[in-house]
């Protein structure tokens, strides 16, 4: 009886490892025992999640969401309930221009989600073995990825079947799509997913974190297979393994069930992960990063904000089988957990606006004779508020130095110092960061030179517009020109440029505008679809520091007059209506009082303890900038709800 005992755990152990999470309710309902994948114990406290809801009331395990080539966010993952047991056949894809609204991917001739069926399209994947005298060949955990300039779905079939990979052949989410490998699975195993590296490198990882490199085109594998594995443990997880790599680490997830209280019956299904600064390792300890959360994926949107995906596979979890979403955040260990969720004993406001709140002066960065801080531009990502600004620093001589710098904080309030990101050459002066976008998974930020080789005042009419390019927001590459006025125009025929800012059309997925000032003609457009060629549109009267956000389908353009932070609304960049001239507090500010300008908001109303559109803003003073230019300005900050009523530290509200 016992050696028929050992048989039967290690052939259900086998089993386990063919079929992965969604045979595991099969064995809990046969009887079969489940410890054994259950190695994986919490001693460290478990992280607190947020208060989940499903993004949309549709059963689905698996949720896999990436960001678009069009900026768009797509959702897949396993469907067919509840022949998700038994026989299944279909791939469904969504999408959200905001991470909230959810529509099918397809809308004509007629609205659908299924964008590939094995029985209508597969090869290999189509006859249908059985599993107990009953039909059983299910479509389990596809996962949706953008790489090379199009869409990648890897799938995969249990009982030993084996997964796939399928390409659009449009570049296009809905397809259509085809098998990469027509003939037979990459792998005969399960939950497959794709990885692309900062070097351009694509690899596959299946299983319990089985790994290998694929060739340029993904239709073979460039190297034999190998395991990604923490320190502490032969694996990070039994199934549903992931990569992916935020601040210049890499990080690998895994899937485990964690016997609760009572054992088996309240066991949990969690999500581990471990870390290293190279792909090949070494990684450091397994962790329990999100409870619950077993079989997810990771993903950076637009704003550069981190999420995990989640579905609900035990009794104990908060939704169950519905797709969801969570912020993350990494700490300074090379961790990341849930983002800190409100409790009773966080002190936050009760409206939820505590970070501003606590701040108890309008001035983030005070600049003072020898230094000034101007042009800011704030990020949150990570975790972390990023401010990019322009940094004057002045000799002993009164000659000053513009470089480009960045600073980071968790809270607003305590900042790190500041980070150079620029050469201190007066010859070419890169400073006024306008704006930074994502795009094919890295950061691009618009920024100007402003030439004082003489010592001048102001940059002189070799300023131009430039693109720089990072993976981390830390590491910059060298600045690339932007021929904002068209390819044919070369350098030395450009007029004057400065305070570049580029945005996304609101209306035309992967089409961008960039703002800026030419010469002293107002606030010029061009717009591009791979920020490389760009067409010169025209021009709206304002002034310099264009920045531009969408509020309730309008571009809402802050510009810089001669004192103040002006805004424009269109429906369309062609027909502009004034919305006033905004100076905040300027006349209790000293600091501030020569001049206010360089106005960023970034609409933060989805930030934790932010929960409002906040501005950052420079302000000179005492003096006006006439006398007070390279000295003594500061940046500040304000906020808003609506845009038309603002607030800042030591105001009213």
């Amino acid at each position: 009886m016992m050696m028929m005992k050992l048989e039967l755990t290690a052939r259900a152990g086998s089993w386990l490892a063919a079929f992965g999470r969604c045979a595991t309710a099969w064995f809990v309902a046969s009887g079969i025992p489940l410890a054994h994948v259950a190695h994986a114990e919490r001693a460290a406290p478990v992280p607190a999640l947020p208060a989940l809801q499903p993004l949309f009331d549709y059963p689905l395990r698996d949720t896999s969401i990436c960001v678009g080539g069009d900026g768009q966010y797509y959702l897949t993952g396993t469907t067919g309930a509840p022949d998700w047991w038994a026989v299944t056949g279909d791939i469904q894809v969504w999408k959200s221009s905001d991470l909230a609204t959810w529509t099918p991917v397809v809308e004509h001739p007629r609205r659908r989600s299924v964008v590939w069926n094995i029985d209508r399209e597969g090869t290999w994947e189509k006859p249908i073995p059985l599993r107990d005298g009953a039909p059983f060949r299910p479509l389990w955990a596809p996962e949706i990825t953008y790489l090379k300039g199009t869409y990648w779905i890897a799938y995969s079939i249990p009982l030993g079947v084996g997964g796939g990979l399928l390409k659009s052949t449009t570049g296009k989410p809905e397809g259509p799509y085809e098998s990469v490998w027509k003939e037979r699975p990459l792998v005969h195993a399960i939950d497959l997913a794709l990885f692309g590296d900062d070097d351009g490198k694509v690899y596959l990882i299946w299983a319990d974190g089985q790994i290998a490199q694929l060739n340029d085109d993904l239709t073979a594998f460039a190297e034999k297979p190998w395991k990604l594995k923490p320190r502490d443990a032969d694996r990070i997880g039994f199934e549903g393994t992931f990569v992916f790599k935020a601040n210049g680490r890499y990080y690998i997830t895994g899937a485990e069930f964690v016997p609760g209280p009572n054992g088996e019956v309240d066991r949990t299904y969690d999500c581990f992960a471990a870390s290293a600064e190279n792909l090949r390792g070494p990684y450091g300890d397994k962790f329990l990063a999100i409870p619950h959360a077993g079989h997810n994926s990771f993903f950076q949107d637009r704003d550069g904000r981190w999420w995990a995906t989640f579905f609900g596979n035990d009794s104990r979890a908060p939704i169950r089988e519905r797709p969801a979403i969570l912020p993350i955040e990494f700490t300074e260990d090379g961790r990341f957990r849930p983002m800190k969720p409100v409790t009773a004993a966080t002190p936050l406001a009760s409206d939820g606006h505590a970070l501003l709140a606590a701040l108890g002066s309008p001035v983030l960065f005070a600049g003072d004779a020898r230094t000034a801080y101007r042009d800011p531009l704030l990020l949150h990502a990570d975790g972390w508020f990023w401010m990019f600004f322009s940094l004057a620093t002045n000799d002993d001589e009164g000659r000053a130095w513009w470089q480009t710098a960045w600073s980071r904080s968790r809270d607003l309030q305590d900042w790190s110092p500041p980070a150079t990101i620029t050469p201190r050459d007066r010859s070419l002066n890169f400073c006024s960061p306008g704006s930074i976008v994502r795009r094919d998974g890295q950061w691009v930020l618009a920024l100007q030179t402003y030439p004082t080789p003489g010592g001048e005042k102001y940059g002189n009419d070799d300023s131009r517009l430039w693109l720089m390019r990072s993976t981390n927001l830390e590491d910059w590459g060298d600045p690339e020109l932007l021929h904002f006025l068209g390819p044919g125009v070369p350098r030395d025929a450009m007029p004057r440029m400065i305070d570049p800012s580029i945005v996304p059309d609101k209306d035309e997925p992967g089409k961008w505008w960039c703002f800026c000032k030419v010469k002293q003609t107002g606030v010029s457009m061009a717009w591009s679809r791979d920020l490389k060629t760009w067409h010169f549109e025209g021009r709206v009267d304002g002034g310099e520091n264009a920045c531009v956000i969408v509020q309730d389908d309008e571009y809402v353009l802050f510009h810089s007059p001669e004192n103040g932070i002006g805004i424009k609304r269109s429906p369309d960049l062609r027909d502009w209506r004034n919305e006033g001239v905004l100076t905040l507090g300027q006349r209790d500010w000293p600091w501030a009082r020569g001049r206010i300008s360089a106005g960023y908001v970034l609409d933060a109303r989805k930030i934790p303890g932010v929960g409002r559109y906040v501005m950052v803003f420079h302000g000179s003073g005492p003096e006006d900038e006439q006398t007070m230019f390279s000295t003594h300005a500061s940046i500040g900050i304000a906020w808003s709800d609506d845009l038309n009523t603002w607030r800042w530290p030591g105001s009213d509200g």
